[in-house]
This record gives C-alpha cells, structure tokens and sequence, in this order.
C-alpha cells in the first residue's frame, strides 16, 4: 500500500530520518497554485526525535528551500509550532545553471523579478557577494524528496556552496533504494504535471 501524503500547514515540524539522525523542517509558506511548500531546514542531528520541537524552532534555520507534501514513510509529522516572529518571507533565492560555479540571485519578489549572475573563480566564496546577498539561504528550485535528504545527511548550510547533488551520488542512490520512487507525483502532492524531474515525474494526475 503507498503511503499517504501529508499535507502540510504552516508551522507544521516534520522529522526526516537520516544516516546521521533526524534532522527537522517546518513549513512557512504555502503556494496553492504551484502545490509547493517553503520549509525552514532546522539545523543539528538527533538520535531520536527530540521532545523540545518547541524550542528547537526558534533556532536559526541552515537553509530554507521549496519542496512538495511529502510521503508518510519519507516524513514524519510531529507537531505544529509558531514560525518564529523574527523570520520574515526571504527577498531572495540563489539557483545553478549550466555550471555550479554560476550563482543566479532571485528577487523573490514578483511580478518585477530580476536575476543577478556571479561567477566563482577557484576558492572565491560568498564572501565576494554583495553585502546583501551574502546571507541568501533559500535555494529557488523546488526539491523533490531525495535532494532534500542528501542535502540534510550533508549538513549543507548557508555557509556552503557544495549544492550539487549528483545523479551518482552515493547518498542520493542510497535514499533512491530505500524509497523506491515509482515515477509519479500524485494530485495530492502536485496539482500539475511535471515532466520528467530528479528521478521522479508525473506521467498521470490519475
């Protein structure tokens, strides 16, 4: 039987399980129309899941990216919490094209979005960004379930730019066994059809 599709609120806190320990999220923000959810990746690995969600929400988030309602077997769902006051919707998100070493920042701020290009030369980092755009955190691809576990399991952080997450990557294959997606996204997480995407697309919204 497929497992059910969790569909998430604002403030709801999920607990995904990896190699490492589980690592938490909360949702944020919702868009309807896209049938896509901003989550907070929170930071830290526990060996089970904490019994201080409350507080641990507070805590300054290690990346936030878009992702879809996720599978009861791939996210647990532990409770709903406050978004902290002191968060506020991000201006920007930064996106790969072409060439990892090629930073696009986003104004997430429609309907007059621009994009920035930087390109990275050898051990340049985000400290050559200007000044605002140096703390961006908000990865402005919709992640499917997979990238988003590697990225926890890595403990990737704003700090980084190691996004990549490679087809043959030994984590990404490993969670790829583990959940066996069947190559479809369900009305329930998406309420459009996708085409073929990260080793897992919507062929029917049967």
């Amino acid at each position: 039987m497929a497992a059910r599709v969790i569909k998430a609120k604002i403030g709801d806190v999920f607990a995904m399980e990896t190699r490492k320990g589980y690592r938490l999220y909360q949702c944020v923000s919702i868009n309807e129309e896209m049938g896509s959810n901003m989550n907070r990746a929170l930071p830290n690995f526990y060996p089970t899941i904490p019994d201080n969600i409350h507080e641990l929400v507070n805590e300054k988030q290690s990346f936030t990216f878009y992702g879809f309602n996720q599978k009861a077997d791939f996210a647990k769902l532990v409770g709903n919490y406050p978004v902290p006051e002191w968060w506020e919707h991000p201006k920007y998100s930064f996106v790969f094209w072409n060439r990892s070493n090629v930073w696009w920042i986003s104004e997430e701020l429609y309907p007059n979005r621009r994009f920035h290009k930087y390109e990275f030369h050898g051990d340049e980092t985000r400290i050559c960004l200007p000044e605002e755009f140096k703390d961006v955190d908000l990865i402005g691809l919709v992640l499917m379930r997979m990238r988003v576990i590697v990225l926890m399991e890595r403990d990737y952080c704003v700090s980084s730019m190691e996004f990549d997450v490679d087809d043959d990557d030994e984590a990404f294959l490993y969670y790829l066994k583990k959940y066996k997606p069947n190559y479809r996204i369900s009305k329930a997480i998406a309420p459009f059809v996708w085409d073929e995407y990260d080793n897992e697309c919507s062929v029917s919204l049967n």
